[in-house]
């Protein structure tokens, strides 16, 4: 497994642009071409930073793409999902995403209750912290405090999908 890390973040799978159809296609297009480059990296991790649906409930198109896609990432190498705003449906914050690691155990979902991931990346120990976005500023702080806590020897990621400077 190699050190490199690729990085992805707001795919919006699922938005339909200006409600035009051809627009789901262009962001499954963007998103699949931004996965194919970084896999050429052959990175021993993925993370997605947010947002790879645009709805907390989306189509089935959308859903199978990210799936897929999560999927046989995690055949090769370890994949951290970010939980964006727009995955998270109004004050009960639910949102698909956790399910994604009940599907691959290389696949690991950041929220309050899984915060840290630690991982074995080309001989190092590699934690990835973090939390699903939350709309409560207390909250959010408290989360991010927690974090700061769980900082391990080793290399250590922070990955949110969240405003940290001038907001936390």
């Amino acid at each position: 497994m190699t050190s490199t890390i690729a990085a992805i973040s707001d795919a919006h799978l699922g938005y339909r642009h200006r409600f035009r159809l051809e627009r789901l296609r262009d962001y499954e297009r963007a998103f699949l071409e931004a996965v194919e480059k970084a896999e050429q990296q052959n990175p021993g991790l993925y993370i997605f930073g947010g947002d790879l649906l645009h709805h907390a409930k989306p189509n089935p198109v959308a859903i199978r793409t990210v799936l897929r896609t999560l999927l046989r990432l995690a055949e090769e190498a370890q994949v951290v999902v970010a939980i964006g705003n727009h995955e998270i449906e109004g004050h009960l914050n639910t949102t698909y995403a956790p399910l994604f690691s009940d599907a691959n155990p290389n696949i690991h979902v950041l929220t309050t209750e899984q915060s840290k991931v630690s991982l074995e990346l080309a001989g190092r120990k590699v934690h990835v912290h973090g939390f699903q976005y939350l709309r409560n500023r207390k909250l959010a702080e408290e989360e991010l405090e927690k974090c700061a806590e769980n900082v391990a020897e080793g290399v250590n990621i922070l990955c949110l999908h969240q405003a940290v400077e001038k907001y936390l």
